[in-house]
This record gives structure tokens, sequence and C-alpha cells, in this order.
């Protein structure tokens, strides 16, 4: 990984359904590469120079796609300032895209009416949490952004696309001393079915249905992009004319600095896939007498004994 060649897009190995810093790259030159070795090596040039200089190197969103056909268990996540000052890390903004969904799939997302510590406490010990919480049926297409400090859960047969910024720190609520460290942050306030804008993010997220060829310009994106296929199949053609298949349930990444290619649906059929990328990004807060990053101690080590998985 000494010389800089050009960067092309990344498809990875074992799992296809899940990209983070661990991914290990399966095609091309830099293939047994992961992807926080190649951001050490490309930095700019594979995620922007705004995001470099933004998450200081780190990859800022991960992509996992998900079969669930269980209960999953009652969650928060923190925000920003919140995971920063406690734990040195990112907070865990999420979209939930519901790819598949069958009958009597249902999703929680805060709740029907006003709580406060002690009403979530007895909802807790008493089992009847998921009674209190706003919830839905989603449907093949919708989706759902949580923000930090809302409590979320799903149950029935369905399959998630989580885009979620990159960070380890998830509270499980149903266990008590996860619940008691998460009290003060949560949003307790009664949900209205009004879903809040993605932007309050540092990535957007656009669906894209493909039905012709379309060009794109990563360098015009100031971001690295990350494609999901969640519906046919795509195909990238690179100006030398070399192609990358993106199937259904597929992710692939395009480096900040790759030139500009064509994506299109595979065999002239159409395709649908989800578009991330970064965006929002403020100027990183700097101390006005040493010139350095006041938050250059953020980590993803954080070593705080939280679930870092669903």
């Amino acid at each position: 990984m000494q010389n800089k060649m050009k960067l092309y897009p990344f498809k990875f190995e074992d799992d296809i359904s899940v990209l983070n810093s661990d991914s290990i790259i399966a095609n091309g030159f830099l293939a047994e590469n992961s992807i926080d070795d190649v951001i050490e090596t490309y930095l700019a040039d594979l995620l922007g120079p705004k995001v470099l200089e933004y998450y200081r190197g780190e990859l800022p969103v991960t992509v996992r796609i998900s079969d669930i056909n269980d209960r999953l268990p009652v969650m928060a996540c923190p925000d920003d300032a919140t995971a920063r000052e406690r734990y040195m890390v990112w907070g865990r903004p999420f979209l939930w895209y519901f790819s598949k969904v069958k009958p009597g799939a249902k999703v929680y997302y805060g709740f029907k009416e006003e709580m406060d510590p002690t009403s979530l406490y007895n909802a807790v010990m008493d089992g009847t949490v998921r009674e209190k919480m706003y919830s839905f049926t989603p449907h093949e297409g919708d989706s759902l952004y949580v923000k930090g400090g809302m409590a979320f859960s799903a149950d029935g047969d369905m399959r998630l696309v989580e885009i979620s910024q990159n960070s380890p720190v998830t509270y499980h609520l149903e266990e008590i001393p996860e619940l008691g460290e998460a009290m003060d942050i949560l949003d307790y306030s009664a949900v209205t079915g009004e879903n809040p804008a993605v932007g309050e993010s540092h990535f957007t997220v656009n669906l894209r249905d493909i039905s012709k060829e379309n060009r794109i310009i990563p360098s015009s994106y100031e971001s690295f992009i990350i494609y999901v296929c969640v519906g046919g199949a795509a195909l990238i053609k690179t100006n030398d004319d070399t192609i990358y298949e993106l199937g259904d349930g597929e992710v692939i990444f395009i480096p900040e600095s790759m030139e500009d290619f064509v994506l299109m649906p595979a065999d002239g059929k159409g395709a649908r896939v989800i578009e991330v990328y970064m965006t929002h990004l403020d100027e990183p807060e700097k101390d006005s007498y040493t010139g350095e990053y006041i938050d250059d101690d953020v980590d993803d080590d954080c070593g705080c004994g939280h679930h870092h998985n669903h």
C-alpha cells in the first residue's frame, strides 16, 4: 500500500450486508485490506477533504442489512454531545429503511404519552414498556429516522437496512444498569407520528430508482458515496469500461476521488438503490490558543461496556 494507485469501487468479503471500519475489501489491488487500513493511506482521496477533517480520519457511517424475525430489545442511542462527553465517541443517530416486511411486523418509536424516569422504570419492571411506546406497522419502502435519545424496538419478520453514524454505544433499556445510565438523556415527550428529518444528522440518504444510465461525479458530493441495492440489480461502469455488479442486498463503497462513472440497471431492468453520503458538516471546533481540535481525544475504543451491536 505504499504507492497510491487510482481508487475504484470497493466490494467486501465475508458479509456483503455489513459495512464498517473493519470490513475487508474483496476486489482489486486493495483486496484483503480493511477500510481503516485504506483510510490511513488514502485519507482525503478516500473520504473527501471535509469529511476527513471533521471526522479525524474515521469512517463516519456504517451500514447493516438485517433480517429480523423476532422481537428486538427496547434500546436507545446517545446523541453526539452525550456520547462525546461520556465515552469520547460519536453519537449514533440512524435511519431504518424497511426493505421487506411480512404481515404482523411492528416498529416501536418513542412514547405514546409523555413519560418520566419513574414511569419508564416501572414499565420496564412490570414488562409493559412496549405498551407505553408509540408503534406503527411498516410497509416496504418506508423509512424511520431515529435520533439520539429516542427509545426504539421492532417485532416481527422484516428486512432492515440500517444506516448509522459510526458509534459503538447502544443502551438496552430493559437491562436496569443501562436504563439507569440512559435515564437523563432519553426523550420522554409524546411522539406525534411525524418522522424527524434525516437532515438533523451529518449523513444524507437518498432512495434512487434506477431505470436508465445515471452519470455520477463523486467529487461533486465532496464525500465518499455508499450504495445499497434494495431491489433488482444495478451496475457501475467506470470510464475504462470496467463493470461492478451490485445485487439485491449488496453494498458498494465509492471513494471521493474516483473519476465519474455510470450507475445503471442490470440487463435493462430497473433497480432501487439507497445512496448515502456525508453533508451538513460544520467547521471542527479548535482551541483559539493552540489551534488544536478541541475533541482530538474522540476514539472508537471507548471500553464503555455497553452493547455495541443489536
